[in-house]
């Protein structure tokens, strides 16, 4: 991994502190700005374009799932990395449907942020421990009617292989570079795979991959 950009948002600053002072010792990761409030995060980030967002979801201003919405609109290219207190299934899957890359618990262990880092640097997502078990768990019980009758076979092996693509973390754009197609034929694949699957968003395809086997976490 190259020299990793870093921004972190969070309304305690001390939190900030302590996140900096992990990535202070790691030669591949600079941390180049911080934000307590939603406005100047989004103002900040737009400027600096890190490679990476670090960012709390109750925050000021902007609440980090619509922070996350409006810096991926704006930068497509920014992996965002939620690390936060709340770990409820809803928060968990709205904050994946909005465009993060990975869910990081605040009760989590240092290398559990580094690897983190790392994981969605390379554009994979980052679905581990607890956040794993409840995406799974939870969305297994309310999606096993309307995937009950549904399998891997029942895709076509391009609809299957864009499906590891989503699962991956890639944007649409990258999937088509990819496959040598256009950003809307990867958009039109992918409306057409959920409501085959009788999905809603990404979170449940990543989900249906995985109890799939076409993924493996």
């Amino acid at each position: 991994m190259k020299n990793c950009t870093i921004f972190i948002v969070d309304d305690h600053e001390i939190v900030i502190t302590g996140i900096e002072a992990i990535l202070s010792v790691e030669k591949e990761i600079s941390v180049i700005g911080t934000a307590t409030r939603g406005r100047e995060a989004l103002e900040k980030i737009v400027l600096l374009k890190p490679d990476i967002v670090i960012m709390d979801i109750n925050i000021p201003e902007i609440n980090g799932i619509d922070l996350c919405k409006q810096i991926i609109e704006k930068i497509p290219e920014i992996r965002v990395v939620f690390h936060s207190s709340f770990i409820d299934e809803k928060t968990i899957i709205a904050g994946f449907d909005a465009g993060a890359k990975g869910y990081v618990p605040k009760n989590f262990k240092q290398k559990d942020l580094i690897e983190a880092i790392h994981t969605v640097y390379y554009w994979n997502l980052y679905l581990k421990g607890i956040v794993s078990e409840i995406i799974v768990s939870n969305l297994k019980k309310s999606n096993s009617k309307s995937t009950s009758s549904t399998n891997k076979e029942e895709l076509t092996q391009k609809e299957i292989e864009i499906v590891k693509f989503i699962s991956k973390g890639l944007l649409n754009k990258q999937i088509a570079a990819e496959l040598n197609v256009s950003q809307r034929t990867i958009e039109t694949y992918k409306s057409a795979i959920l409501k085959k699957l009788n999905l809603n968003g990404t979170a449940e395809l990543v989900v249906y991959a995985i109890k799939n086997s076409i993924i493996e976490i």
